[in-house]
């Protein structure tokens, strides 16, 4: 902890602190556990040398009763000795903001300390009901029970960013010199491009398997899997040295065998409740297939149509959909495929075009 932290929580003790350093003063002890810590001991002391005082002065008002002082003595309570004069109601209110202060310090802190793992869940979900954007940069590592034997011709994407919002989302992947974008609509048709000058919608019921494998094992909808782990999955907390986060671990209960997840970490914010990292276990029929990884990297106010086909294309772009892409269209979801590492080299063709 710095000298500064020190000063700060010493001045405001003292009640010579203004109200905007009590701001971040205020931020510090959400924070950073030590300061709480500094704090918490400060306050005994100081409360220690009040309370001698007091009582070192009420023994002396109790005195001066008793024992009128003679008239030669001044009767001027600004006269009087320090150690003689009666708290002011200032001083009275002063003790009491300090008292009230150090037990909402304490049980804030105690509160976030004890919460149970489903409440944190909770306040994580009401955070990302919030209308904001979060980019997450992507990490898939293959189960080796769930690594398809044949070789793939390309290499995996270089980098993997997610865009949420909601349970709204939309991916960039990045193979070498080559951007390709997707996402998934409400109504679960999938669209991507592999340049600004064409992009692809498919229909929920014309999305092939290896494509819908691709948006499962990629994307993140935040409200949803929060959603499903209060319901379906028992929760823990795990220990962790940082003061900023919390780890909550999460295990699907036994019967539920349609999960798409069997466990997760999330390493949940303290401060504004928001997802951090997110490591999933994804299932597929019945069997874990791979082991993909969330991190936090950016939080953002994007224009909606980010979220769209359209948001990625230029003004002039050809758009293929069920009625004008027939035959093209399926050209461009095997490409797509093939560059984002999904579909084996074998496989002659895709099944997207009825």
């Amino acid at each position: 902890m710095s000298e500064a932290d020190r000063e700060l929580i010493d001045r405001w003790l003292d009640g010579d602190l203004p109200p905007d350093e009590e701001v971040g003063l205020a931020s510090r002890l959400e924070t950073d556990a030590e300061v709480v810590a500094y704090l918490a001991r400060r306050a005994h002391l100081h409360s220690a040398l009040r309370q001698v005082l007091q009582r070192t002065a009420m023994q002396q008002r109790a005195l001066a009763l008793a024992e009128p002082p003679p008239p030669s003595e001044p009767h001027d309570l600004a006269a009087l000795p320090r150690a003689r004069r009666w708290p002011t109601k200032a001083s009275w209110a002063v003790a009491a903001s300090l008292a009230a202060a150090v037990i909402g310090v304490s049980v804030l802190w105690l509160g976030k300390a004890s919460a149970s793992p489903s409440a944190l869940v909770r306040q994580a979900l009401q955070a990302h009901a919030a209308r904001l954007d979060r980019c997450y940069r992507v990490e898939v590592r293959p189960e080796p029970e769930g690594r398809d034997r044949t070789r793939r011709r390309t290499a995996a994407p270089t980098e993997t960013r997610l865009w949420t919002r909601g349970d709204r989302f939309w991916n960039d992947i990045r193979v070498g010199d080559q951007s390709v974008a997707w996402g998934r609509d409400p109504q679960g048709g999938v669209w991507f491009t592999l340049s600004p000058d064409a992009g692809a919608r498919l229909e929920p019921d014309e999305v092939p398997e290896a494509l819908a494998s691709a948006c499962e094992l990629r994307s993140l909808e935040p409200e949803s899997l929060l959603r499903s782990i209060l319901a379906d999955f028992h929760l823990r907390r795990e220990p962790t040295t940082n003061p900023d986060t919390y780890l909550i671990h999460a295990e699907v209960k036994d019967g539920h065998t349609n999960s798409r997840y069997r466990s997760a970490l999330l390493e949940v914010d303290a401060a504004s409740h928001v997802l951090r990292r997110v490591v999933l276990h994804r299932m597929h029929k019945g069997r874990s297939v791979a082991t993909v990884t969330f991190t936090l990297v950016q939080s953002a106010l994007n224009d909606d149509a980010t979220y769209t086909l359209a948001g990625h294309l230029s003004p002039d772009a050809e758009v293929l959909d069920r009625q004008t892409g027939r035959g093209k269209r399926g050209q461009l979801v095997a490409e797509f495929l093939r560059l984002v590492r999904v579909r084996p080299a074998t496989e002659p063709r895709t099944n997207a075009e009825p």
